[in-house]
This record gives structure tokens, C-alpha cells and sequence, in this order.
């Protein structure tokens, strides 16, 4: 059952034969985009279903919200791909893997103190911000109507949250801990450093996605490459078991989807059949 009390009913699953015979990346790609759709879709109705959990508003409403991002960005994700946007769509990538091991890791510790942690990183930012205002003003700095606004919307934040400007403190901008111990927390660790880790080297900038996207050679010097990569199966099939496997947590703990579970599932195991059927591909071609 989804929202407004609207029955929210899944076609008929249908993933890409996975006996046939692939010859080129190019058939892999069609039937990864064929399934990556589907999985879509699946997030998408796993976001409009109606909670079960008995638990603090502000708690589920982490949960839902953790969803409704990782549906949003998965969709964004596969646009990107489609569109040939390889190195965009890798930024957003690591986004992706990183709200699926939270999703996944808050649905395994269901704790208050927990959800509050994840609560807390944000209104940290804004107390610094107050804070740094406070002192401009105390020295007569700045703008005051806009000091004011900022103010005035920080002090809305910490009331939605149902947290004082006094119970933050700047430490707790660290307190929900790294991804890699969230990630260890919900046994996740090899997607992290397999895809969520080696994704980050885009993120920040590093010489090797230079080499591999950004730059050509010529006579042992470098110049300009404004061409996008296309996108490979890699691409696809990793990011989609791990958003798969974390979809999976929220629907067996979080709502009413029980009928979504078993579908989600045969999503994981088709993805990891192409990837093993893909690595035997390219250990042919060589």
C-alpha cells in the first residue's frame, strides 16, 4: 500500500534471458540498461510504500528519505549512463553506494541514538554557521538582514529536528562515523572498497582519472581530451547489486513490501549472473 492510501501494484518483472549469447559489450549494454530499468522502477515503488516500523517521526523519516535519495540518484545515475556522460555519472555514483550502505546500515541498527548521530552531522555545519555570525555581529560585520535569515533558518533546522543550538556540539560533525565502519556495520565491506572506494578517486580528483579521461598522449606529452568515455558493463552491474542488496534491507524491515522482496532478489541474482557471464567475455577476447 502506498501513500494517500493508493494501492501501488508492480508490473510483471521481466530481465534479459540470461542464456543467450553475447558477442559484443554493446548486447551486455542493452540488457544492463533493459534490467537497470527495471530495478528503477523497483525503487521507485519501494519509495511510495507506507511504513511498518514503530519509531520516532524524525527516525522513519530518515529511512524514507534515504530511499527516496537513493531512487533519485540511481535514476539520475542510469540517465547519465545512457546518455554517454561516463565520468559524470561515476561523481554521482559514489552518492549512490554511499546513501545504499547508510540505508543499509540504519536498517540493521535501528537505535535512537543512531538516527540522532546522522541528525546531528548536518545541524553541526549550521551551529558552526550561527556561531561564526554571532561573532560578526558582535563586532558589527556583515549584512544584518541577511545575518538574520541565515539565522532564522538554522534556528527552523534545529526545531524540525527537535535538537537546541546547546545540544550540538562541532564534534558531532564526525559522530555518525566513516562509511568504511557503516559499511563494515552492515556487512557491505567489500562494496565498499570495490565500488564505493574506488569511486572516490573521481570525486576528489586524482591523476589517474586524469589519464584515464581527461588526458591524451602524444610523443610522450599530454594534452586536452573533451571526449566522455563510453560506459561499460562495470558500470552498471556493481552499483545495481549494491543498491539492490540495500533496497532489499528497507523493504523486509521498513514498509509493507513483502511482495517486493522476492523481486528485488531475482534483480540481485540476475546482476551478479551477467557480471560472472561478462568476465568470462573478456577473459575470451583475450
Amino acid at each position: 500500500m502506498g501513500y494517500k492510501g493508493k494501492r501501488e501494484e508492480a508490473k510483471p518483472l521481466i530481465l534479459p534471458n540470461l542464456n543467450v549469447e553475447r558477442n559484443s559489450e554493446d548486447a551486455f549494454m542493452t540488457d544492463l540498461v533493459a534490467a537497470s530499468n527495471e530495478l528503477r522502477s523497483s525503487l521507485l515503488l519501494s519509495a511510495k510504500l507506507l511504513p511498518r516500523l514503530k519509531i520516532e517521526p524524525n527516525h522513519m523519516g530518515i529511512l524514507i528519505g534515504l530511499m527516496v535519495r537513493l531512487y533519485k540518484l540511481y535514476d539520475t545515475y542510469l540517465y547519465l549512463i545512457c546518455d554517454h556522460r561516463l565520468e559524470i555519472a561515476l561523481l554521482l555514483g559514489r552518492s549512490v553506494c554511499e546513501t545504499a550502505i547508510d540505508l543499509a546500515y540504519l536498517c540493521k541498527n535501528l537505535k535512537a541514538e543512531e538516527f540522532n548521530k546522522f541528525i546531528k552531522v548536518s545541524l553541526a555545519t549550521s551551529k558552526k554557521i550561527y556561531d561564526e555570525i554571532e561573532n560578526d555581529k558582535s563586532t558589527n560585520s556583515g549584512n544584518r538582514f541577511i545575518q538574520q535569515r541565515i539565522q532564522t533558518s538554522i534556528l527552523e533546522d534545529f526545531d524540525e529536528a527537535r535538537f537546541k543550538l546547546e545540544e550540538v556540539n562541532y564534534s558531532d560533525l564526525k559522530g555518525f562515523g566513516t562509511i568504511a565502519v557503516r559499511a563494515r556495520g552492515c556487512n557491505m565491506e567489500r562494496e565498499y572498497l570495490f565500488v564505493f572506494k574506488n569511486l572516490s578517486r573521481l570525486t576528489h580528483a586524482s591523476w589517474s582519472e586524469f589519464v584515464k579521461y581527461h588526458l591524451a598522449k602524444s610523443r610522450n606529452l599530454w594534452y586536452a581530451n573533451h571526449n566522455y568515455s563510453i560506459p561499460r558493463p562495470q558500470s552498471l552491474d556493481g552499483i545495481a547489486i549494491l543498491v539492490t542488496e540495500a533496497t532489499e534491507n528497507y523493504v523486509n524491515t521498513v514498509v509493507h513490501g513483502f511482495e517486493l522482496s522476492d523481486r528485488l532478489k531475482k534483480i540481485r541474482e540476475w546482476f551478479l549472473a551477467i557480471a560472472i557471464k561478462h568476465e568470462q567475455f573478456m577473459s575470451m577476447q583475450q
